[in-house]
Order: C-alpha cells, then sequence, then structure tokens
C-alpha cells in the first residue's frame, strides 16, 4: 500500500466545523460577560443614586415641622420649612430629576441616571387635627449603560416629627 501525506478533503471540513463551532460557543460567553457586567454597572448606578435621593429626602421631612408641610395635589411636589435656618423648600419630581427650590439641590450624581417614574411623586397622610403624619415619596429611577437599560422603583415612607 502506498502511504499517504496530507489530509482528505473531508478531514478538514470537520475540522474547520468543529473550530467554528468552539468559536461561536466563546464569543457568545464574551458577549453575555460584557452585557452582564454593563447591566451590573446600570444597576450599581440605580442603587446608589436611589438610595442617595431617599436619604436626601427623609432629612429634608424629618428636619420639618409637620405644621410647615404641604403636599401639592397633584402628587409631584411637597413644600416643607426647615426647622434649623427657616428655609422653605418645594421638592418637586419630574422632567428626569427630583429638584428642590433651596440651596440643599436634591440631585442625581450621573448623567446616566434619570428619575423614570414621578406619578404620585409624594403623598401626605393627615391625623384627625388634619396635620400632616406621614409623608410618602415613590419614584422610579432608571440607567444605560453600553445600551443595557435597568430601572427600579423606591419608596419610602417618613412618619413627621412634632
Amino acid at each position: 500500500m502506498k502511504k499517504r501525506n496530507g489530509f482528505t478533503l473531508i478531514e478538514i471540513v470537520v475540522v474547520t466545523a468543529a473550530i467554528a463551532i468552539i468559536m461561536v460557543a466563546i464569543i457568545g460567553v464574551v458577549v453575555s460577560s460584557f452585557k452582564l457586567q454593563n447591566q451590573t454597572k446600570s444597576s450599581s448606578k440605580v442603587v446608589s443614586n436611589g438610595n442617595e435621593i431617599l436619604n436626601e429626602l427623609k432629612k429634608n421631612v424629618l428636619n420639618s415641622n409637620r405644621e410647615n408641610i404641604s403636599c401639592a395635589e397633584n402628587g409631584l411636589s411637597v413644600t416643607l420649612m426647615n426647622t434649623y435656618d427657616g428655609n422653605l423648600t418645594t421638592i418637586s419630581c419630574g422632567g428626569g430629576n427630583i429638584a428642590s427650590s433651596s440651596a440643599a439641590m436634591i440631585y442625581l450624581n450621573n448623567r446616566e441616571i434619570i428619575v423614570t417614574d414621578c406619578t404620585n411623586f409624594v403623598t401626605c397622610s393627615t391625623l384627625p387635627s388634619l396635620e400632616i403624619s406621614d409623608v410618602n415619596f415613590k419614584f422610579g429611577v432608571g440607567a444605560t449603560t453600553s445600551g443595557v437599560g435597568i430601572t427600579q422603583n423606591f419608596e419610602v415612607n417618613i412618619t413627621v416629627r412634632n
């Protein structure tokens, strides 16, 4: 029998197909890991900024007396007076942001972050004497990192001090 050197066409096609399948699997894993990384970054930005806003809202309400708090009927703003400096502040939600009319701004620290839902941003509960007892804030925050978007809703109920 004659000895042959080299590969047959079928052997080359089989090896090429196997390499192509392996490459497609590797590319799929790499793309998935980048997508997951961007999703994690977006989620981290949303949680960080949402919690920062919640803390600022709590601080503003807790620094006010119940007789100096007034919720707008449209549910988009609340007006309160700071007991330390007597400044009147209106906190409102709209235009992709939550803003304060005083120098103590509530803002988002990243341009990729927006407020996605201001529906019933603020509601006030009253005592039988019609004084404000609780202030409830509810809003959504969203972020997009390299085409991967995340949104999350935040809510806090604050019992007003005397």
